[in-house]
């Protein structure tokens, strides 16, 4: 997957629309990128703006919806070369943690958090309950993980 991942953020470079945005914001940097289902959303955060811009299919898909507001720090850059866990070893370790657990679906979320690139996952089990785990994507270390009852949400 992160091969994959890598694969999205180099053709999209190579886009339209991500040509006509970097013009327009040249200060912009990959921040996260989200998956649910089987196309990956690229998200860019504009520092000066304080927006993010998420791109899919090589398409922007949205811009100005995303404004964050001024309280809101400054999202952490994503450094697709920090990242040394690739997402099927972050998902087997969760399946080693809750081997109980069928996973219907999962929400992945690859971004930066203070100091490390993090795998941000929240998986919706058979059993109705929500899984929710963050993993370094450089050291494999569990850095937070709950399960809770779908209905508590």
């Amino acid at each position: 997957m992160l091969d994959q991942i890598k694969k999205e953020v180099e053709l999209l470079a190579s886009s339209e629309d991500f040509k006509n945005f970097k013009k327009e914001h040249e200060e912009a940097y990959l921040c996260s990128c989200f998956l649910l289902g089987k196309n990956w959303q690229i998200d860019f955060f504009s520092p000066t703006t304080k927006q993010i811009a998420s791109f899919s299919n090589k398409k922007i898909v949205n811009l100005e919806s995303k404004t964050l507001s001024g309280a809101t720090p400054d999202l952490k850059e994503l450094k697709l070369t920090e990242v040394k866990i690739p997402l099927e070893e972050a998902l087997n370790l969760i399946k080693k943690q809750h081997p109980e657990e069928k996973v219907n679906e999962s929400i992945i979320i690859l971004q930066t958090n203070e100091t490390s690139p993090i795998w941000n996952i929240t998986q919706l089990t058979a059993s109705f309950k929500m899984l929710h785990s963050k993993i370094n994507a450089k050291t494999k270390e569990i850095i937070e993980e709950k399960i809770s009852p779908m209905f508590n949400f």
